[in-house]
């Protein structure tokens, strides 16, 4: 899932919810009438404190004790066995959403990390107020120690609309990079986390190594874009990528992480060594 699509909230799911409710419903009848009595004039409490006073207060505190560990275990189970069926249809390797017959021209665009000569080059369409852009460096960063004469990523900024603060930062990473140091940069960024700056990027942009400062700063406040985000917001439409992270790895288009992204990773990584071994 990317940064495009809100997440829906759970309603009523919680294991505690579900076993008070439910050990409610299964007391005796006159205490389920007398609870429907006392659960009236208790208005104010919260459908599961009602609940929970309800059933301690009827005079069947054993049976309902042994009805809610009944149902808690229910839930467990229940659970386990979702998780067990979601890990068996997980051994299914992700299948990409689109294969892109023109990639290598994507591949040598954007902001390198890695050696330029890389096997495999991961294009990532990123942005910096999205948080399962940020989860994504977490996990690359080691496959980038693993092979770091195999695979580079290049970094493609291409915030989305409602992030006004990724945008403001995609602008200002942009112009740390007309000083060369945008991957700096890049890096000082993540470790705001959620936290973005919301005014003066000079300051980030110094840490990042930027020593003209004056021209970051003309840079940052010029009406017009820099000219790269428009280049890397042209080749996302060309791909049809409407959301962060959006990845490409010779010639695979994938949308959000990959439930095995590593897994995905290190098979493209050696197959192109072995092609570039039988040359």
């Amino acid at each position: 899932m990317g940064c495009s699509r809100p997440w829906p909230p759970r309603k009523n799911g919680d294991a505690a919810g579900v076993a008070i409710r439910t050990a409610r419903v299964m007391l005796p009848r006159g205490a389920r009438t007398a609870c429907r009595t006392r659960s009236a004039r208790s208005a104010a409490a919260s459908p599961h404190e009602a609940g929970l006073a309800c059933a301690m207060s009827s005079g069947n505190r054993l049976r309902v004790a042994a009805s809610v560990w009944v149902i808690v275990a229910a839930v467990v189970t229940t659970g386990r066995t979702a998780v067990d069926l979601a890990a068996r249809a997980s051994r299914q390797q992700t299948q990409p959403r689109q294969v892109v017959a023109d990639w290598r021209q994507h591949a040598t665009e954007g902001h390198l990390e890695g050696p330029p000569d890389a096997a495999v080059t991961i294009v990532v369409f990123w942005d910096f107020e999205c948080a399962t852009c940020a989860s994504l460096s977490k996990r690359i960063a080691p496959l980038l120690r693993r092979y770091p004469a195999d695979l580079a990523v290049r970094y493609r900024p291409l915030p989305l609309a409602y992030h006004e603060k990724g945008a403001a930062a995609a602008i200002a990473g942009e112009c740390a990079a007309e000083q060369g140091r945008y991957l700096p940069f890049h890096r000082r960024v993540l470790d705001f986390g959620d936290s973005l700056p919301s005014g003066d990027w000079g300051p980030v942009a110094y840490e990042a190594g930027v020593r003209d400062l004056d021209a970051f700063v003309r840079c940052v406040r010029d009406p017009q874009a820099p000219q790269s985000l428009r280049l890397h917001s042209e080749a996302a439409t060309t791909l049809g990528v409407l959301e962060t992270p959006t990845m490409l790895i010779r010639g695979d288009l994938y949308t959000g992480i990959p439930w095995d992204f590593e897994a995905l990773v290190q098979q493209h990584v050696r197959e192109a060594v072995a092609a570039r071994s039988s040359r």
